[in-house]
């Protein structure tokens, strides 16, 4: 078994620390253009931007792999660290798509909101409540 100080100050840990969070600084980026672009693309009617083709699918994957590494750090290593951004990402989604959806209810005049939108919601959601079920299980099986 290796002793718990080796998992948090050893120097193959302290790189994967320092690339992990190099790595949640572009998934944070990348939400924030996807995110800014689907806005754009809704309130302007596609007029002024719109998502790029290919870009959905990079941000998926950046979520799927930010929501692996997130269960592999806190099974393997023992992280249960809450990250309160992806946390906010998901609430920020959820209030997007009411947003959008109810505008576009009342003014159907606009942009029907995009598909990608809906992929994003739903996605982010089920991998949220995933995680959240995985850190109840976590804290069952390693009480404090």
């Amino acid at each position: 078994m290796i002793a718990r100080d080796t998992l948090t100050d050893g120097p193959a840990i302290s790189w994967l620390n320092e690339k992990c969070r190099a790595y949640i600084l572009w998934f944070n980026l990348y939400t924030f253009v996807v995110w800014a672009l689907l806005l754009a693309e809704f309130f302007t009617k596609a007029k002024l931007a719109t998502l790029p083709g290919g870009l959905m699918a990079i941000y998926l994957t950046f979520l799927t792999a930010y929501t692996g590494q997130k269960e592999l750090a806190r099974w393997k290593l023992g992280h249960n660290h809450k990250r309160l951004w992806g946390e906010i990402w998901v609430y920020i989604w959820l209030f997007t798509g009411l947003l959008v959806f109810g505008f576009n209810a009342f003014r159907p005049d606009f942009k029907t909101p995009t598909a990608d939108l809906v992929t994003i919601i739903s996605t982010t959601l089920v991998y949220f409540t995933g995680t959240e079920y995985s850190k109840k299980a976590y804290r069952e099986k390693n009480p404090k």
